[in-house]
C-alpha cells in the first residue's frame, strides 16, 4: 500500500461553541489553550495562565465539570466537547494547538493523514454550520511556519522589551511566566528567530546582498 502523504493546515473557525475558548475571551487574565484531549464527549484542555489568582482559579473551578491544578499557571479543564473536538476526535487528523484570533474566531493547527482526510474534516464541519476557514501554512497569519508556541513566546518577549537594546526582562522570568523552563523558551525563541532570519534571507528584498554575505 502506497504510503499517503500528511497534509498540515489551520483551521480557522467562528464562534465553535468551546466552552473553555468562550471563557478564555471573558477573562481579564491571559490564558492559552496549549494541548487538547479530545473526546467525542467531553474534551480535557492544559491551560497556561500568564498569572492564576485566588479568585481565577475559584471562577474557572466553579464554571467547569472537571479541574486539576498542574502548577502555578496550569490547569487541566474539563468540558463538554464542541461541535469540532467532536469531529476531530473521529476524522485521521490530529490536533496540534489552539489560538484565539479577533472575532471570536479560534484557530486549530491540525495535521492530516492526507489531504482527503481534511476535505472531509472541513466538510463534517460546513455541514454543522460552522463558519470554516481552511488555511495553508505557508499563507496563514503566520506567514512563516511558525508554530503557535513559536508565535507566542515571539510576541511575549518583544513585548516585554526582550529585544530592546537596555533589554528589560530576562528569559528566565518570561519562562517563568508561561510556566515552562528557561532552556525550554530559550530552545523555542531560537527556533523561531531561525525561521525569521531564514524568511529574511530567501524573500525578502536585498536577498542577492544577504547571499553574498552568506558565501
Amino acid at each position: 500500500m502506497k504510503p499517503e502523504s500528511p497534509v498540515e493546515a489551520y483551521i480557522q473557525i467562528k464562534e465553535t461553541g468551546c466552552e473553555v475558548a468562550k471563557f478564555a475571551s471573558a477573562m481579564t487574565e491571559k490564558m492559552f489553550i496549549e494541548r487538547v484531549k479530545l473526546g467525542p464527549h467531553t474534551s480535557i484542555h492544559l491551560v497556561t495562565f500568564e498569572r492564576l489568582s485566588t479568585d481565577t482559579y475559584s471562577k474557572t473551578v466553579s464554571s467547569f465539570q472537571g479541574v486539576a491544578k498542574v502548577g502555578d499557571r496550569k490547569l487541566l479543564i474539563e468540558s463538554k466537547s464542541c461541535a469540532f473536538c467532536r469531529e476531530l476526535s473521529n476524522s485521521k487528523a490530529v490536533l496540534m494547538g489552539t489560538e484565539q484570533l479577533d472575532n471570536g474566531v479560534t484557530s486549530y493547527r491540525v495535521i492530516a493523514m492526507s489531504k482527503k482526510s481534511l476535505s472531509d474534516l472541513g466538510e463534517k464541519l460546513k455541514r454543522q454550520e460552522a463558519k470554516i476557514t481552511i488555511v495553508d501554512p505557508a499563507k496563514s497569519l503566520n506567514g512563516l511556519g511558525l508554530t503557535i508556541r513559536q508565535r507566542q513566546i515571539i510576541a511575549l518577549a518583544s513585548k516585554n522589551g526582550y529585544f530592546d537594546l537596555d533589554r528589560k526582562v530576562t528569559l528566565t522570568k518570561l519562562a517563568r511566566s508561561l510556566g515552562i523552563s528557561p532552556a525550554s523558551f530559550d530552545e523555542t525563541l531560537r527556533r523561531a528567530l531561525k525561521k525569521l532570519v531564514e524568511d529574511y534571507i530567501e524573500n525578502k528584498e536585498g536577498t542577492n546582498h544577504a547571499r553574498e554575505y552568506a558565501t
